[in-house]
C-alpha cells in the first residue's frame, strides 16, 4: 500500500542577504519546496532602518528569517545581534560563507556555512522547518 508523504505547510521565509545571486537561488529553492521567499538585501536593512531593523523585519511578517553574515562580519553581526534580541520569538537561522572566520571575529556563532551544493540546501531547509518548530513531514514538533 502506497503512503502520501505529508508536505510542510507553505511558510513565509525571509531571506536576508547582500548577494543577489543568492538571494535567487535561495527563492528559488524555496519556491520549489512549496515555500513562499521574502527577498531582502540586507544592505537595505541596514541604510534604511537607522539602527532599528527589528520594526522593518517584523513588518516583512516572516514564519522564518535567514539571515546571512557576511562581510563586513562585525557590521552584520551588530545586526543580527539587534534583530534576534528584539524579536526573540521570530525564528532566525544564521547563515555564512565562512563560519571559521565569522567565529574567529565575532566568537562562536553557530551559524550555517552555506555552500549552495543540493545537500547544503537541504540541510538549510532542514534548519528552517527546525527553527519554525516544524518536522520535515510537517508536523510542528
Amino acid at each position: 500500500m502506497r503512503t502520501l508523504r505529508s508536505v510542510p505547510p507553505c511558510l513565509r521565509i525571509a531571506i536576508v542577504n547582500d548577494g543577489l545571486d543568492t538571494i535567487s537561488a535561495l527563492s528559488e529553492w524555496f519556491q520549489q519546496h512549496g515555500h513562499v521567499p521574502i527577498a531582502v538585501a540586507l544592505a537595505d536593512v541596514r541604510r534604511k532602518t537607522d539602527h532599528k531593523p527589528a520594526a522593518f523585519i517584523e513588518s516583512l511578517e516572516a514564519d522564518v528569517v535567514i539571515l546571512d553574515i557576511g562581510l563586513p562580519y562585525a557590521v552584520n553581526w551588530y545586526y543580527a545581534e539587534l534583530i534576534t534580541l528584539s524579536l526573540p520569538k521570530l525564528p532566525v537561522v544564521l547563515t555564512t560563507g565562512n563560519r571559521a572566520t565569522l567565529d574567529a571575529i565575532v566568537g562562536t556563532t553557530g551559524a550555517f556555512e552555506l555552500t549552495g551544493t543540493n545537500e547544503n540546501m537541504n540541510a538549510l531547509l532542514s534548519l528552517v522547518y527546525k527553527a519554525a518548530g516544524r518536522t520535515s513531514g510537517g508536523a510542528i514538533s
